[in-house]
């Protein structure tokens, strides 16, 4: 089976698990942006067009099962895709600083947008959303994504090798 096809097949599973499981992560109300984590990992190791690519198609995916407004999400993480590629280009993408430097500003960049289109228009305080959401979902968000990361170096080493 073509790759395109395995990692499409995959993340629609994601996307069914992460919206039926994401409540049981909650904390205080807080969820990991498990979907950012997911995006910035292909952005670094596929390059900005797939990326890009698979970060549209991951967002449609959630907009279509979650979402409040339909293609909000897919134009974000399209765009985290893509700059997380562009990071890789730019970067030695399996640097521990880099990919958590992305996974945060990546979080921080999808709440901002999702501020500017969902509670700017309500006069929502914006220090009060940086408080409240903002600022405790991507310390949650970036904290999940270590403990996956360190997952993927053991896996990664165990293969190596060999079991």
């Amino acid at each position: 089976m073509n790759n395109t096809i395995k990692i499409i097949i995959g993340l629609f599973i994601f996307a069914i698990i992460n919206t039926i499981y994401i409540r049981y992560f909650s904390i205080m109300g807080i969820m990991p942006n498990i979907s950012a984590i997911v995006v910035v990992f292909i952005g670094l190791n596929m390059g900005m067009e797939k990326g890009a690519y698979y970060g549209l198609y991951l967002g449609l995916l959630n907009d279509l099962l979650i979402g409040i407004s339909l293609g909000l999400s897919a134009l974000i993480y399209m765009y985290i895709g893509y700059i997380s590629g562009a990071l890789a280009k730019k970067m030695y993408n399996e640097n521990i600083f880099i990919s958590t430097l992305a996974v945060m500003l990546a979080d921080i960049f999808y709440n901002v947008i999702i501020y500017c289109t969902h509670y700017l228009p309500k006069e929502y305080e914006f220090i009060k959303y940086c408080m409240r959401i903002l600022l405790p979902e991507a310390i949650y968000t970036l904290g999940l994504f270590l403990i996956i990361n360190a997952l993927m170096i053991l896996i990664r080493r165990q293969m190596n090798r060999g079991f």
